[in-house]
């Protein structure tokens, strides 16, 4: 199979990558901006890597060419982006992937995979009960609209071009390779500071409840839902159970037997109150393995940390 991840570069674009690349007939072509940083990837005869501004991108048709499954990670933005609008939304992330969806119908690509943000698309709820696909989206954020009209789009051309697709909506990944000092990853970040006893800012008063999963959880659960044969569908990737920031610093504290230096700061608007996704959809349809329980996560990323730091 040949596949194209366009975010290869990226944390999560890193583990697809590798775990494809351990089935020897696979092929990948990574495309990322000029400025990535590709050393999370080790040289492989199997993996190409292409260049360009997303945002900007004209060769689609060429890039998508031969492709059997293309994996859309890239955004601009991100959830704590404070200076987007809705017009450079559209032309940065919303315009370039109509674009790409088109190459795609027109090249015949067996299947789109688009990671969604399962943390954003579905903003405020009337319950704080996990949430199921079918769930209303309200987003109260431009990341979150600029998924949603994506996921829409893809919906579109499904119908109009036959293009099959998997809408994956993922909950809050964290683990080896994610970039402790990014401003993304909140459990990655504050394990890495508690450990080098570098403060954490905490915004509100750390009662916000989220979906936490472990990465390769995570890549486990993207890549079962892109073998899975059934056409156009839509998963929620997370675990199902939901952690308050207060309970995951006392979580890391414990593991690590070191206290946080908490630097308290104000809420930030975009911020939802609870946020857990329910992943009965994708046990019952996919696969029936649940995601490792959180204490396990958290103590393989010290373990990779601290092998980090002797080296």
């Amino acid at each position: 199979m040949k596949y194209l991840i366009l975010g290869g570069a990226g944390f999560l674009g890193a583990w697809i990558t590798k775990t494809i690349l351990a089935e020897k007939e696979n092929s990948v072509i990574i495309f990322d901006k000029e400025r990535a940083d590709f050393s999370k990837l080790n040289p492989n005869e199997n993996l190409e890597f292409q260049s360009g501004d997303f945002r900007e991108f004209s060769h689609f048709d060429k890039l998508v060419q031969d492709c059997d499954v293309v994996i859309h990670l890239i955004s601009t933005t991100t959830p704590a982006t404070i200076d987007n609008s809705i017009a450079r939304e559209i032309d940065e992330n919303i315009k370039p992937t109509t674009r790409l969806l088109e190459a795609c119908g027109r090249a015949k690509v067996k299947k789109f995979v688009f990671i969604s943000s399962g943390g954003t698309v579905y903003g405020k709820q009337e319950s704080n009960s996990p949430i199921k696909e079918s769930n209303a989206t309200n987003p109260i954020s431009l990341y979150g609209f600029q998924k949603l009209m994506i996921e829409k789009a893809i919906e579109v051309f499904h119908h109009s071009l036959g293009l099959d697709y998997k809408i994956l909506r993922l909950s809050n990944p964290y683990g080896p390779l994610q970039n402790p000092l990014s401003g993304q990853g909140v459990i990655s970040a504050f394990t890495y500071r508690i450990i080098k006893g570098m403060p954490i800012k905490l915004f509100g008063k750390g009662d916000v409840i989220r979906d936490f999963i472990y990465v390769q959880d995570a890549i486990e659960m993207i890549m079962n839902t892109i073998k899975c044969e059934k056409s156009g569908t839509l998963y929620n990737i997370g675990t199902g159970i939901g952690y308050s920031i207060n309970q995951i610093l006392k979580i890391i504290e414990s593991l690590v037997k070191k206290k946080a230096n908490i630097e308290y700061c104000n809420e930030r608007p975009s911020d939802i109150p609870v946020n857990i996704l329910d992943i009965s959809k994708y046990l019952s349809e996919v696969s029936n393995v649940p995601p490792r329980p959180i204490e396990e996560g958290i103590g393989l990323l010290i373990k990779y940390f601290l092998n980090e730091m002797l080296q």
